[in-house]
């Protein structure tokens, strides 16, 4: 299956039900890949969309 970018919070449940599917799918198999691929895409997604703010250091 073709991995399409995330680009809108619909996308993002899309991928993340097709995860969800996939889990425990075999490494080295189409669908492991698939599986591996995917949650790279829904991690850069979610990096750029919800950033983590760092918390002050504190002493």
């Amino acid at each position: 299956m073709e991995i399409k970018p995330i680009s809108s919070d619909a996308d993002l449940q899309a991928a993340l039900a097709r995860a969800d599917a996939l889990w425990g799918s075999p490494s080295h198999t189409p669908e492991g890949d698939e599986l591996e691929r995917l949650c790279a895409e829904i991690e850069r997604y979610e990096a750029k969309r919800y950033p983590l703010e760092s918390e002050p250091a504190t002493e």
